[in-house]
């Protein structure tokens, strides 16, 4: 389940969420601003004045403005609403040249009764197996009174979610601390996520269209309509802190599935006096080689595994090798192998 890193930045901007993910609900996208340049939810070219007046126009139910990329724990994430001036509005536009604006989203009361204040996510990890996406944890994230965020390390508190949508009876924040009711007073066994199983389905189908992500957290809100809305989505530094705490270890059933893939792409190491190699996927490659070697045979077999591979400048400026005498079946000789 290895992640593709080159993907990462690019497919986590939040401008660009409701573009490749459109197999789910989104919040509704007021502006975009990508790259210092203004934009509308069609990607079409306005003015900042243009921009600031319709936000200004949206304040009743409220805009979010947040940071785009490389944006977490709730930073960059500011809310406006009912009395906020265009002049404040104006400010935290400026905050950085990637900004994507969204309406408020109105929760569904059961989301609300958990602290009214946050929009409370639940969020699910799930990992990519035999071509399948599977959930394995989902803790819903809830703020404290007064706190517009639910991020767990922005103080949230975690609770974990039953197969049937109902909570744990307890609840824990990032540093471990257990809680049978929340700061705010909300218990959490009473707790309920409408349509859960709506939103593990929508997470599934959004993970099959980056599946380069073989682990991915996803945060999901319930709207008022009891539709799952993806808010947004972590790949490769979204802890899993909150979910053991609450549902304890991670992988359970899956465990023997999950190491079996993982060593698919482990490579085993070593090297004689004439050359370092690795083994994977059932054949060797020659990474890097002795500077004194003179005389070089590059063998057919290495620990009964076929060598097939140079590595790039593997013997580059070997200024001692002048006989090579290759028994492999070489398959791929590196750039600047021998230079």
């Amino acid at each position: 389940s290895r992640i593709d890193y080159d993907y990462l930045r690019a497919f986590l901007d939040k401008n660009y969420m409701d573009v490749l993910l459109p197999c789910v609900k989104h919040p509704a996208t007021l502006i975009r601003k990508i790259h210092g340049l203004y934009l509308d939810a069609d990607f079409s070219p306005i003015t900042k004045q243009e921009a600031v007046e319709k936000l200004h126009d949206n304040l009743d139910p409220g805009v979010v403005v947040k940071i785009s990329r490389a944006s977490s724990g709730g930073k960059g994430v500011r809310f406006f609403g009912t009395g906020s001036s265009r002049d404040d509005i104006s400010q935290a536009l400026d905050a950085d040249p990637d900004i994507a604006v969204q309406l408020v989203m109105k929760q569904h009361p059961e989301m609300a009764k958990m602290n009214a204040s946050s929009v409370n996510t639940i969020r699910i990890i799930c990992i990519m197996l035999d071509g399948e996406s599977i959930p394995l944890s989902a803790v819903v994230r809830i703020g404290n009174s007064g706190s517009r965020v639910d991020n767990f390390s922005s103080g949230g508190v975690g609770c974990g979610v039953r197969p049937d949508g109902h909570l744990n009876d307890c609840g824990y924040t990032q540093k471990g601390e257990k809680y049978d009711v929340h700061p705010n007073g909300f218990v959490f066994s009473e707790g309920f996520v409408p349509n859960f199983d709506k939103a593990i389905e929508a997470v599934k189908r959004c993970h099959m269209r980056v599946p380069m992500f073989g682990v991915a957290s996803w945060d999901i809100a319930i709207d008022e309509a009891g539709e799952p809305v993806l808010i947004e989505y972590n790949v490769g530094g979204a802890g899993i802190d909150i979910h053991q705490y609450n549902n304890g270890p991670l992988y359970g059933k899956y465990r023997n599935r999950i190491i079996s893939e993982a060593f698919k792409n482990y490579a085993e190491r070593s090297g004689t006096l004439d050359f370092n190699y690795s083994i994977a996927h059932g054949s060797v490659t020659l990474s890097s080689g002795s500077k004194t070697v003179s005389h070089l045979v590059i063998p057919s077999l290495i620990d009964s595994k076929p060598v097939r591979t140079i590595a790039d400048s593997a013997y580059k400026d070997s200024e001692n090798l002048t006989e090579l005498v290759v028994d492999a079946e070489l398959e791929e000789i590196g750039y600047l192998a021998f230079y």
